[in-house]
């Protein structure tokens, strides 16, 4: 069997030991709490590159020297478990804390930026490898902790995470909503198609929304049921939504009236049907 040669520029192939060793790094860092990150969950541009040392050991294995990160943190973070068995890592921002899904975009930026620092190009394949590492060793660690994805349940209410830049938090109680910029312990995880809520007023008129919808007196009751219904509880698998179906001739205005909806409920950027 002849193996095809290697396009130009794809770079050499990484031993699964220096992988692993990339990983173990990551893992350090979050361990001692020393990575540096932006609230998207982009690597700051002014980590600290350290030169890569190999040589051969007993064992044919190389050795990265460990990353050291800048040590006045904007940002600190440490790996758990959520209630659906995926891995996370918790970023205890300035505001409110959240998490980053081991996989996700925003953390394989992270582990690229990391690996730049260490004088390595890693392709897919590596950060897949990596990001398997990095789930064992949240199991491993046993650091279990519910994470939430838009709405999360409280003891008397519900808590609210907007989507914003500042993760900015709310949380309703009868009779009651409040806006909080830090202190929350929730974790909420976001999506790559999740985009921010409308920041409530302080006074409103909920009957001004029907000028939008086109709705009878009798369907609005219901619909501002179901609105209400969907943002007051979690987005759990133990939870069931009801199914809001919209009956209209052309030009009715169903799918303005859906894009209406998702953008009390849950904005993003999905597709209507």
């Amino acid at each position: 069997m002849v193996l095809p040669p290697k396009k130009e520029g794809s770079g050499p192939d990484i031993p699964v030991q220096t992988k692993q060793k990339i990983a173990e790094s990551i893992v350090e860092a979050v361990k001692t709490r020393e990575i540096l990150v932006k609230s998207d969950g982009s690597a700051h541009e002014d980590i600290r590159k350290s030169p890569v040392t190999s040589g051969a050991s007993d064992k044919n294995e190389v050795s990265i020297a460990h990353q050291k990160f800048p040590h006045n943190l904007a940002h600190i973070f440490q790996l758990i478990v959520g209630q659906d068995g995926k891995a996370y890592v918790v970023m205890d921002s300035e505001g409110n804390a959240y998490v980053l899904a081991v996989g996700s975009k925003a953390l394989n930026n992270i582990i690229r930026a990391h690996s730049r620092a260490e004088g390595l190009m890693i392709r897919k394949s590596d950060l897949s490898d990596i990001n398997a590492w990095l789930q064992a060793e949240a199991e491993t660690a046993g650091r279990f902790h519910d994470v939430y994805y838009r709405i999360a349940p409280l003891p008397n209410g519900v808590e609210i995470d907007f989507g914003d830049e500042h993760h900015t938090r709310g949380v309703v109680t009868p009779g009651n909503v409040t806006i909080t910029k830090s202190g929350s312990k929730t974790l909420f995880y976001r999506t790559t198609t999740m985009r921010p809520l409308v920041m409530p007023a302080e006074e409103g008129d909920l009957n001004r929304l029907n000028y939008y919808l086109n709705l009878s007196p009798q369907d609005y009751v219901l619909y501002t049921a179901y609105v209400s219904y969907i943002l007051a509880h979690p987005k759990i698998p133990t939870t069931n939504y009801p199914i809001l179906v919209l009956f209209g001739d052309q030009g009715s205005g169903k799918t303005t009236m859906c894009r209406i909806t998702q953008t009390l409920i849950d904005p993003g950027t999905g597709s209507y049907t």
